[in-house]
């Protein structure tokens, strides 16, 4: 049997993300999951995919102190970015609406005494747990991954707000699909 990974593999290298969509979890991949799909922009550096090292348990015997087997483990499969919007339709996605909204009529006036504030939508302040499919497409467009089930939840973020953008920092866990048989992730390549 030929070997299949050899030095060729490096001429295969995925760098930066272009493109990183979500449209509602599904375990069904076609040409047309992400055809309408939201798109998620994230501030330079700080999406990551990162999947924890594997642990390790030795199961042992008293008996002259051997090690019989070993349990591994699988590490956490975290997703995580941050978007630099305060768009009302960002806010929609990740938080629940409030029962009671607000009316406005004239706006609430600014501290500058001219701007008017005539647009209010309020949400409660615990996230929402969404249930994704994410395409993550590579920079060099030869590779992209699907992961088929990730659940995002936000965090609202705006540490330094003279040098700083305010955003929702999110964080998505890789999770098994609904659907036995179907990968929790899927490498696409161009042809």
């Amino acid at each position: 049997m030929a070997a299949t990974l050899t030095r060729a593999i490096l001429n295969d290298l995925e760098k930066g993300q272009a493109c990183i969509k979500v449209v509602t979890q599904t375990d069904t991949l076609s040409d047309t999951t992400f055809a309408d799909a939201d798109k998620l922009f994230t501030s330079k550096d700080t999406f990551a995919i990162a999947q924890a090292e594997p642990t390790r348990t030795d199961i042992k015997i008293d008996q002259y102190d051997e090690t019989i087997d070993t349990a591994i483990e699988t590490g956490e499969f975290n997703i995580s970015g941050s978007i630099p919007s305060s768009a009302i339709e960002l806010f929609d996605y990740f938080y629940p609406a409030a029962s009671v909204q607000p009316t406005l009529t004239t706006g609430i006036t600014s501290d500058d005494g001219v701007t008017k504030y005539t647009e209010a939508k309020a949400y409660y302040h615990e996230p929402k747990e969404v249930n994704v499919t994410m395409l993550v497409e590579s920079q060099s467009k030869k590779t992209a991954l699907v992961f088929t089930h990730v659940r995002m939840t936000v965090a609202m973020n705006h540490d330094s707000v003279q040098t700083n953008l305010f955003t929702l920092n999110f964080t998505g866990t890789v999770l098994k699909p609904r659907t036995d048989g179907v990968g929790s992730f899927v490498v696409l390549k161009k042809a």
